[in-house]
C-alpha cells in the first residue's frame, strides 16, 4: 500500500512516498507490488494531504516489476486559522452515503454528520447569512448537540461548506466514512496553528455569546473605558482550554471569511461590538436609576426597554444572533458594496470567501499573516463607511442638526493611513461611535415595536428620526459631531485615554440626574435646547474639544460635570438661553472657572459663578468679561 501523511488507516502498511504534484491526468507508477486506488486533495501533494482507500483490481496494461495507479481527485478543501477550522467537500456520484467525522486535538469529537445532500437531521443552511438570522431564531436553529455548521455552496448542489472552531491547538482531523461502515476510508488531517489576533477574536466573540460582559453591575460605576479588554472566561473543558459555545461557531463565520480578512477592518468591527455592549451598559444604568427614583424617565420607554435588556443579560442565542447579524451587514455594507465597484469578484460572500480561503492557505505556506483586502482598496471602504454614515444620520437626524452634519465635511486622512496604533484607534472610534448610537436607537425604538441593532445599521435601513427620545437623538447628534470633530483633529492631545474620556462623559450625562433639583439627565435637556433652537451639538462639541482646559479637565476625570452645568443653565434661563449663551458659557468655564488656582475645587468655581449669575440671568450674554473670585 502506499503511506501518506494523512492516512490513518490500521491495515496500511508504510510504503513508498510519491512527492509530486496531482491532478486529473496524472498516472503514478510505484513499484508496490498490491494495487490500491489513491484519492488525493485537488492541487496538492499526496505526502501533504493524501489518503488510501480501498484496493481495486489491477489496471490493464500492468508490466511485472512495476504497477500503473489511476489517481482521482477527492474534491475537498480545508483552511485553518488557530482553532478555527473551515472547508469544503464536493459529493461525488456514488457517495451520496458519505459521512464525515470531525476530530480535534486531544480526542475531541464534535460529532459524525450525514446525509448532506438533504432528507437528514443534518441542519444545513441555504446561505451564510441563513445562520442565525430571525427566521432561523424563529424556527428554532441548529440543535447545540450540531457543533459544525453546513451551508450548501451557491454554484454547485453537491459541494457543502462546513465550519467549526475546536477547543486547543493541534492536529485536527476529518474522517470519511461510506454506506453505513463504522471504518473509515481515509481521513483528512489540518494542523491547527496558533494566530494570535484571531485567537483574540475568538476569546471576545465567545465571551459576548456567554454574556461574560452582558453582567451588567448592579453599580452606579461608570462603564469601562473604550479599549477595556474582554472579561475572563469561567468554564473549562477536558482539554484544558475555554470551552467554546457553540453559538460562537457560527457567530465566528463573517470574521473568518470577511472581516479579518481585510486589513484595519476588525478594529472598526470590535469598536462597533464596544459600542453596542456600552450603550446596553448605560441603559441598564439608566433604568436602574428610574427605578430608584434617582432620575426622571423624561420620554424614554424605560419599561420596553428594560425588558429588552434583560434578553440581553440572560439569553445567549440573543447576544449571538443580534451580533453574527450585525457582523454580516458590516461585511455587506463596508465591504461588498466598494467592490461592486473596484473588484466585482469580492462583491459576494461566496467570491469573497474563495478568495479569503486562498488567502489563508497562503498566509500558512509563508508563515506570516497575509490579508484578502490590503490598504491597496482600503480607501473604498473608508469612502464607503463615511457613506453609510451619512446615510445613517440622514435617517436618524431632523432640523437644522441634520443640516449642521451635512455641512461638516469628513477628514479621512487618519483612517485613510498606514495601519499603526493611531489608525486602529481611529477607526475603532468610528466603529464605536456607532455602535453605541445604533444600540441607543433600537432599543429606545421598543416603544413601537421590536427593532434589531442590525435594522438600524443597515444601509438604507429603518428611519426613526421623528420619534428618537430627548436622551437618544442627544447622543446621536454629540457622539456622530465628535467623531468627525477628532478625525479633523487627530493628534497626540486626543489620545486614547481622551478619546475614552470623552466617550465616558457624554454616558454619564445621559445616566445620572443633572444635579441637586435637576432630576433629569444632562443629555435629555440639552436636547430640549437643542429641539428649540438654543444650542448647537456641533459647536458644543468643537467647543468641549476644541478649548484646552476643558479637554485638560476631562482627561483628568471630570468628563460630564460640563454637559451637568451646561444642562444646570439651560434649566435656570429657560427660554432665555441662546446659542450664543452656550459659546459664552463655555468660553467662561475654560478661560476662568477651569484655570488651575491655588485655592478651591471646581465645584467651589461652578458654585461662585452660579452665585454671581443668580438674580442677573442677562450676565451671561455679557459673560466673556466675567470674573469669578471665590470667597
Amino acid at each position: 500500500k502506499i503511506a501518506t501523511k494523512a492516512s490513518t488507516l490500521d491495515y496500511q502498511n508504510e510504503g513508498t512516498w510519491y512527492e509530486g504534484a496531482i491532478n486529473e491526468a496524472t498516472k503514478v507508477t510505484l513499484g508496490d507490488p498490491e494495487v490500491v486506488k489513491l484519492t488525493v486533495r485537488a492541487g496538492e501533494n499526496v505526502s501533504e494531504t493524501g489518503m488510501v482507500l480501498d484496493p481495486l483490481e489491477a489496471n490493464e496494461g500492468t508490466f511485472e516489476h512495476e504497477m500503473r495507479y489511476d489517481v482521482d481527485l477527492l474534491p475537498v478543501e480545508v483552511v485553518s486559522t488557530d482553532k478555527f477550522l473551515a472547508g469544503s467537500f464536493d459529493i461525488p456520484d456514488g457517495w451520496e452515503s458519505l459521512e464525515m467525522e470531525f476530530v480535534g486535538p486531544g480526542g475531541e469529537n464534535l460529532g459524525k454528520y450525514r446525509q448532506f445532500l438533504g432528507g437528514g437531521s443534518t441542519k444545513i443552511y441555504d446561505r451564510v447569512e441563513e445562520i442565525l438570522s430571525e427566521s432561523d431564531v424563529a424556527s428554532g436553529g441548529q440543535a447545540d448537540s450540531q457543533k459544525v455548521w453546513f451551508v450548501k455552496d451557491s454554484e454547485n448542489d453537491r459541494k457543502i461548506n462546513f465550519y467549526t472552531c475546536f477547543n486547543s491547538l493541534g492536529e485536527a482531523e476529518i474522517k470519511l466514512y461510506l454506506n453505513g461502515s463504522s471504518t473509515a476510508i481515509g481521513s483528512i488531517s489540518q494542523e491547527l496553528k496558533a494566530e494570535q489576533e484571531f485567537s483574540d477574536i475568538i476569546d471576545y466573540v465567545d465571551d459576548w455569546v456567554k454574556g461574560d460582559s452582558f453582567d451588567f453591575p448592579d453599580t452606579t460605576e461608570p462603564p469601562l473605558g473604550l479599549m477595556a479588554a474582554p472579561m475572563a472566561a469561567q468554564s473549562q473543558s477536558v482539554f484544558g482550554e475555554e470551552e467554546i459555545s457553540n453559538l460562537t461557531r457560527a457567530a465566528l463565520i463573517p470574521f473568518f471569511n470577511v472581516i479579518n480578512q481585510v486589513e484595519g477592518l476588525s478594529s472598526v468591527a470590535v469598536g462597533l461590538f464596544d459600542g453596542v455592549r456600552n450603550g446596553l451598559e448605560d441603559d441598564w444604568e439608566f433604568i436602574k436609576l428610574i427605578g430608584q427614583s434617582a432620575v426622571a424617565a423624561g420620554d424614554f420607554a424605560h419599561q420596553q426597554a428594560l425588558a429588552e435588556l434583560q434578553k440581553w443579560r440572560n439569553n445567549p442565542l440573543k447576544r449571538a444572533s443580534e451580533l453574527k447579524q450585525l457582523a454580516d451587514k458590516i461585511c455587506e455594507n463596508w465591504v461588498f458594496e466598494p467592490m461592486r465597484e473596484l473588484r466585482e469578484e469580492l462583491s459576494s460572500w461566496e467570491g469573497f470567501k474563495r478568495r479569503a480561503w486562498q488567502t489563508i492557505r497562503r498566509a500558512r505556506q509563508i508563515n506570516q499573516k497575509a490579508w484578502t483586502l490590503t490598504k491597496s482598496v482600503w480607501g473604498g471602504i473608508v469612502d464607503e463607511l463615511t457613506e453609510w454614515a451619512d446615510d445613517f444620520c440622514d435617517r436618524m437626524m431632523i432640523g437644522s442638526e441634520k443640516a449642521h452634519w451635512e455641512n461638516s465635511p469628513w477628514a479621512k486622512d487618519h483612517l485613510l493611513a498606514e495601519i499603526n496604533s493611531e489608525t486602529r484607534l481611529m477607526c475603532y472610534t468610528f466603529g464605536y461611535t456607532f455602535g453605541y448610537i445604533a444600540e441607543q436607537i433600537a432599543v429606545e425604538a421598543l416603544s413601537a415595536g421590536s427593532v434589531k441593532i442590525a435594522q438600524v445599521a443597515t444601509k438604507g435601513g429603518v428611519s426613526l428620526a421623528s420619534n428618537l427620545a430627548k436622551r437618544t437623538a442627544a447622543n446621536l447628534a454629540a457622539r456622530a459631531h465628535m467623531l468627525k470633530r477628532m478625525l479633523a483633529e487627530a493628534s497626540e492631545e486626543l489620545s486614547s485615554a481622551a478619546v475614552a474620556a470623552y466617550q465616558r462623559g457624554l454616558s454619564l450625562a445621559s445616566t445620572g440626574p443633572t444635579g441637586p433639583g435637576f432630576d433629569r439627565c444632562a443629555m435629555e435637556i440639552m436636547q430640549e435646547g437643542a429641539n428649540a433652537g438654543r444650542m448647537i451639538w456641533r459647536d458644543y462639541v468643537d467647543d468641549i474639544v476644541g478649548k484646552v482646559n476643558i479637554r485638560q479637565f476631562v482627561k483628568q476625570g471630570g468628563e460630564h460635570i460640563i454637559e451637568r452645568q451646561t444642562a444646570r443653565l439651560m434649566e435656570i434661563l429657560g427660554d432665555d438661553f441662546s446659542a450664543q449663551i452656550a459659546r459664552n458659557f463655555l468660553k467662561v468655564a475654560d478661560e476662568v472657572i477651569l484655570v488651575p488656582k491655588a485655592e478651591g475645587t471646581v465645584d467651589d468655581f461652578f458654585e461662585a459663578f452660579f452665585k454671581a449669575f443668580e438674580g442677573n440671568p442677562s450676565l451671561m450674554k455679557h459673560a466673556d468679561d466675567i470674573t469669578v473670585k471665590v470667597g
